[in-house]
């Protein structure tokens, strides 16, 4: 999978979290209902500890292949022989 899709994939994690959380208050202020608001909130933390943990991943991803384009350069930038 290609880099920018990873990264809209996490993005849009973090846009449905804020959406989650959003959605929580207004249900909370329309309806009074703590249970129902309670509801959208854990569902935006469940939300946003999948996000963190596909920022955390894509970002080990990134520094892994930075590492071994350094490596191949390392190892072309050495005379043959």
């Amino acid at each position: 999978m290609s880099w920018a899709v990873e990264s809209f994939k996490t993005w849009a994690t973090w846009l449905a979290v804020l959406m989650a959380l959003v959605a929580g208050g207004f249900y909370y202020n329309n309806f009074h209902d703590g249970d129902g608001a309670a509801r959208f909130i854990f569902f935006g933390v469940m939300l946003g500890g999948i996000a963190y943990y596909r920022r955390v991943a894509l970002k080990r991803k990134k520094l892994a292949l930075q590492r071994a384009i350094e490596c191949y350069e390392k190892m072309l930038s050495k005379p043959a022989g």
